[in-house]
């Protein structure tokens, strides 16, 4: 009889805990609304803008492009490694690997005076 009533107990003990969580039954007023947000990203996007277009005047800034990698294949004759037989084959070997690469564009606008005649 002991044992059905601490079971009893536990389980009562258990289910309370569970049903009383921490969320009150207020609504949230500390959320930001979808006016707020969109606000927020619209003032994010224009500081991002702002920070380019003082650090690129003119027609000055980087163009950057995909380099594909410079790969060659290569014959490879049989020959036998750490007593194993490898037959021939191609293998393909990496001279230059991808990566995005910068240029200059022609500038519009230079901070080089220009010479003046004699």
């Amino acid at each position: 009889m002991g044992y059905k009533r601490k079971i009893y107990i536990l389980s009562f003990t258990v289910l309370a805990m569970f049903f009383s969580g921490c969320e009150t039954t207020r609504p949230r007023t500390d959320m930001l609304s979808q006016d707020s947000y969109a606000l927020g990203y619209r003032k994010g996007v224009q500081e991002n803008i702002n920070k380019f277009a003082e650090n690129f005047i003119g027609n000055d800034f980087p163009y950057y492009y995909w380099q594909a990698p410079l790969i060659q294949k290569v014959y490879m004759p049989a020959r036998v490694q750490g007593g194993c037989f490898i037959p021939a084959h191609y293998e393909y070997v990496i001279l230059d690997p991808a990566e995005w690469r910068e240029t200059y564009g022609y500038p519009i606008s230079s901070d080089i005076p220009e010479e003046t005649e004699k």
